[in-house]
């Protein structure tokens, strides 16, 4: 991509940083009015980078969706079942609507990731769940867009229920943190 297109930065760092760790370690680095993350296993397709960086210039965070109408995933029964219900939680609880939250598939407006991303002191892969909900609930705009995604073989493997407990344990201990924060008042 970075030969393709030259507004795209490839930035590697060789400890593991989590989604929220990264995208920080690179917020000094980027110099655009936008800016934005794929996940590495490039599980969505590319044909819809153009759209993403094309929707980018409109709203100030954009996400790729598995879950809406028009999208195609291939993923594993358990690995879908934990998502989807993780995304209806966070529709029910924080009343935020957002079908997928977490699609490796991002980009964002320089204004809030100024604003907004650079206090995010997520790391994990629960990181895109609070971006989402602080873009909605401070008024910025947003957008979800269908996309084709395929799960890994790598990713497949790590469907296992050690695996998918500690993801829950992550993800509700953020949806309890929001919940709170956005329902109740109590900043945790």
């Amino acid at each position: 991509l970075e030969k393709k297109y030259n507004n795209v930065t490839f930035v590697h760092h060789d400890d593991k940083l989590g989604r929220g760790g990264a995208f920080r370690n690179i917020i000094s680095i980027a110099k655009g009015d936008r800016m934005g993350f794929i996940d590495v296993d490039m599980a969505t397709d590319m044909k819809y980078f153009p759209k993403l960086l094309e929707l980018s210039k409109k709203y100030d965070v954009v996400t790729g969706s598995r879950y809406i109408k028009g999208a195609k995933v291939d993923r594993p029964g358990l690995r879908f079942f934990v998502s989807k219900t993780y995304n209806f939680l966070i529709r029910l609880f924080v009343g935020v609507k957002v079908f997928d939250a977490q699609c490796g598939f991002k980009a964002f407006s320089r204004k809030f990731v100024d604003e907004v991303l650079v206090n995010v002191e997520e790391k994990t892969w629960a990181w895109d769940s609070v971006l989402i909900v602080e873009c909605v609930k401070r008024g910025y705009s947003f957008m979800e867009f269908p996309v084709e995604w395929v799960e890994g073989k790598d990713a497949r493997h790590s469907a296992s229920f050690g695996r998918i407990f500690n993801d829950v344990k992550i993800h509700g201990r953020v949806l309890l943190q929001l919940f709170l924060k956005w329902r109740i008042g109590l900043n945790v």
